[in-house]
């Protein structure tokens, strides 16, 4: 009998609250996409919102927040849609999220992609937004 395949967990960091219309669908494909695979994955979700909360203590407190939420559920992968996660991520990441790699989405029709830090790999899409 072959032991299971191990538990993977990857962390879906969003740019801003799943009310915005592209927040909702994007977390929902991906993680029912995720979920489907035959590995077992957990799908965590945050959303960084670091536009509507901008005083400037804000991502360091997000960062001490996040890493004792996290404390005890090493991640395999992060994935940052937009250039707020991104750029949260080179700046502020938790300690023990700065060895995990970085999936980064970029939407070519908002400009050129970001120049990105080692352990990060892009992924350039584009996406229409209805609503």
């Amino acid at each position: 009998v072959e032991p299971p395949p191990p538990e993977k967990r990857v962390l879906l960091l969003l740019p801003s609250d799943t009310g915005v219309p592209w927040t909702a669908p994007l977390a929902a494909g991906f993680r029912e996409t995720l979920e489907q695979g035959a590995d077992t994955v957990f799908v965590f979700s945050e959303e960084i919102d670091v536009t509507r909360f901008n005083d400037p203590g804000y991502p360091d407190r997000l960062q001490a927040w996040l890493a004792e939420k996290y404390r005890s559920t090493p991640l395999d992968l992060i994935v940052a849609p937009g250039p707020q996660p991104l750029a949260f991520l080179e700046r502020h990441a938790p300690p023990a999220w700065q060895r995990v790699p970085v999936v980064a989405l970029h939407n070519p029709q908002l400009g050129p992609p970001p120049t990105l830090a080692g352990g990060i790999t892009g992924f350039a899409s584009q996406y229409e937004v209805r609503g």
